[in-house]
């Protein structure tokens, strides 16, 4: 059935896989990313655009669809592990490659956003959060006026 599902669709996000627990897909990457990368070379031309499949070519850190990773020598899939994204957040600011392009492949392959800082190494700025029992009412409302 996923089978199924990866080759007519390209469906990798649909698998839900960034669910797992992490000693689980550790386990089973290495014996299903044949048949998830066969599969998602497969699909249709229009579905295979929207593959961000990370992949760390000669020439570094790289975005592909699956017929790009699929049996190209020297290409080596990041998989979808802890291990795969912290490698792919290694390599991303010496990759040349562009904001989004990297933020897309990371919700694609593993369901997580990168950190804003990502590529300027800058730290990131703490966030303010208002919560609404410290929120300042815009006014009061006065009993008996009126």
């Amino acid at each position: 059935m996923a089978n199924d599902r990866l080759r007519y669709s390209g469906d990798w996000p649909g698998l839900n896989w960034q669910y797992a627990p992490d000693a689980w897909v550790e386990r089973m990457w290495p014996h299903a990313e044949t048949v998830v990368l066969g599969a998602l070379a497969k699909v249709s031309y229009y579905n295979q655009q929207v593959q961000k499949i990370p992949v760390v070519a000669p020439s570094g850190l790289r975005i592909v669809n699956a017929g790009a990773a699929f049996g190209t020598a020297g290409v080596t899939v990041l998989p979808p592990t802890e291990g795969g994204w912290q490698a792919f957040l290694a390599q991303a600011p010496g990759s040349g490659l562009k904001f989004g392009e990297l933020a897309e492949a990371g919700r694609w392959w593993w369901g997580r956003t990168i950190p804003r800082n990502l590529l300027t190494g800058e730290p990131e700025e703490e966030e303010i959060v208002v919560s609404p029992a410290s929120a300042v009412l815009p006014f009061e409302r006065r009993v008996g006026a009126g």
